[in-house]
């Protein structure tokens, strides 16, 4: 498969599980503000805080980072599960200079976009 169309189905895959982990961790928030009354946000507005959070921080990092790099892995035969956790790590490490609440965020979210990713894209979907 050449590059392209491995940087295609990356990109797709990878995007719609940054999509689904948001709206998890939006979920998640929006029960745990439901939960406290004396919250700053409404269930409602700590969903949508946090899944455009998520959705901000990690479009660009997925796109123009995670995904070309994982899809050049592929055509060369070098991914794994491995390099899919590097390439999932290394931005939020890399953030946690900048800031670390950033960094921690897109450390987690990193991780599980990518290893997601690698399950999918392995199994040939």
């Amino acid at each position: 498969m050449t590059f392209r169309r491995h940087l295609a189905r990356t990109e797709l895959v990878a995007l719609a599980t940054l999509v689904g982990i948001a709206a998890s961790l939006a979920a998640f928030s929006a029960v745990r503000a439901a939960a406290s009354p004396g919250d700053l946000f409404s269930p409602l507005g700590a969903a949508v805080a946090v899944a455009g959070y998520t959705l901000i921080t990690g479009f660009a990092l997925v796109a123009m980072v995670g995904a070309p790099f994982y899809a050049w892995l592929q055509t060369t035969g070098r991914a794994s599960w491995g390099a899919a956790v590097c390439v999932g790590l290394t931005p939020g490490f890399v953030l946690l200079f900048v800031a670390s609440d950033l960094g921690l965020w897109a450390i987690g979210c990193g991780l599980a976009v990518a290893l997601v990713t690698h399950a999918v894209c392995r199994r040939g979907a």
